[in-house]
């Protein structure tokens, strides 16, 4: 865990390949509820990434979770659209942060 600001926030690592609810799912179930400040998902090591897994890790975190927010770092290109389309029709895309390096 990490704090900043009084807030929980965790940090996951996704791996190069991914593609469905269920592996995004997966990837969230050891992440305790107490995050609900914010999630940084590091995309470096990721080729690929589905529509179905990246919109099911914005649903699960900016609106199951309600986390305040959730950040994508270096994320393919496609994943970030994936991620922003996600976001725009979940109504969340004000929450949906993005740092590329």
């Amino acid at each position: 865990m990490v704090s900043g600001e009084g807030i929980a926030m965790g940090t996951i690592t996704v791996p190069p390949l991914v593609g469905s609810r269920n592996q995004a799912r997966k990837l969230l179930t050891n992440l305790p509820e107490l995050y609900r400040g914010g999630l940084i998902i590091e995309c470096g090591q990721m080729s690929l990434g589905t529509p179905s897994f990246i919109d099911e890790i914005v649903k699960i975190v900016l609106i199951e979770r309600e986390c305040e927010w959730l950040r994508l770092v270096d994320p393919p290109q496609t994943t970030l659209s994936f991620a922003i389309e996600s976001a725009e029709s979940l109504g969340v895309r004000e929450r949906l942060q993005i740092e590329q390096h």
